[in-house]
């Protein structure tokens, strides 16, 4: 697949086989999640894709951690790093890690390893 889809390939059917075993779910409830997916691409896209960042919000109360795929192509790093030199806020900080789109699901040990390196300290953690 393309660098969009990298670990997209491994993730998503992955989801897909989870909902089917699930406790409780029926074939419906799967149908109705795609459906509910391709509603919303179809809705937000071109939302996300036109808003700009003071659409998003430049002001916040709390830091604010940008964790970031370095081969993501839906939210390239560029734009992710635009928005976050936009923002406001106690502690601004950009964490690229490995992946694109769905890196912090594909690498979890590694996203588990930046939040504990990044954003521990600032909660009063070692």
């Amino acid at each position: 697949m393309a660098g969009n889809a990298v670990g997209a390939d491994r993730f998503l059917p992955g989801t897909f086989g989870l909902a089917l075993v699930a406790p409780g779910n029926f074939v419906g409830d799967v149908n109705d999640s795609i459906d509910g997916q391709i509603l919303s691409g179809d809705r937000l896209d071109p939302q996300a894709r036109s808003a700009s960042p003071k659409d998003l919000g430049l002001g916040f109360a709390a830091p604010m951690f940008l964790f970031q795929g370095n081969k993501d192509l839906t939210t390239p790093a560029a734009l992710a790093r635009q928005y976050l030199g936009a923002i406001k806020a106690p502690h601004r900080e950009f964490v690229p890690f490995d992946g694109g789109h769905f890196a912090v699901f594909m690498n979890s040990d590694q996203f588990l390893r930046e939040l504990v390196a990044h954003v521990l300290p600032l909660a009063g953690g070692r």
